[in-house]
């Protein structure tokens, strides 16, 4: 049942959003290497980890549209230039 998946899926970001620990916008630094389209910023899932003062960003994988378990996982959004 994809059309309960995508609510349940939004209920829980809006649930994330209300109760964040951190900043509505924080810098991170990425932990792997991205191919990027060159064209126009892109918008990616990541997991934040506070390291020693800052925070490291790790992706959560495919970022596809269709491919909303990427979504259960993140913790941020990350916009990469």
């Amino acid at each position: 049942n994809n059309h309960y998946d995508t609510q349940q899926q939004q209920q829980r970001l809006e649930d994330m959003i209300q109760n964040a620990t951190l900043p509505s916008e924080t810098m991170a630094v990425l932990k792997q290497d991205l191919k990027l389209d060159v064209e126009r910023p892109e918008y990616h899932r990541v997991v934040l980890h506070p390291v020693r003062g800052r925070y490291e960003a790790v992706s959560t994988g495919v970022q596809r549209s269709s491919r909303l378990v990427s979504l259960r996982d993140a913790n941020g959004l990350m916009l990469l230039p």
